[in-house]
């Protein structure tokens, strides 16, 4: 599962790096939280994206499905994490 911040760039051009440093350490803990709830492990950090994998080491009867439901979780699961410049609305 591949899931990252949209708009990341734009925010990152008009934030400080603290906000930014924010932003990121709250997605990889909400993304992080949402793949091992249902059984997968991080691969890695990219930038602003998150790679999950599931059926690792081995597969389960819900490993097809499995990635399916994190991409929700951490869309929402905090309406802080959200890559628009503190005080802006989305």
């Amino acid at each position: 599962m591949f899931c990252d911040l949209v708009d990341f760039t734009g925010f990152c051009e008009a934030a400080d790096s603290e906000d930014v440093d924010r932003l990121l350490r709250e997605f990889y803990g909400l993304a992080r939280s949402a793949i091992e709830i249902f059984g997968g492990v991080i691969e890695k950090y990219v930038g602003d994206a998150v790679v999950g994998v599931f059926g690792v080491p081995a597969a389960t009867k819900t490993t097809p499905s499995a990635p399916c439901t994190p991409p929700c979780g951490c869309a929402t699961a905090s309406p802080t994490c959200r890559a628009s410049p503190a005080g802006s609305s989305r």
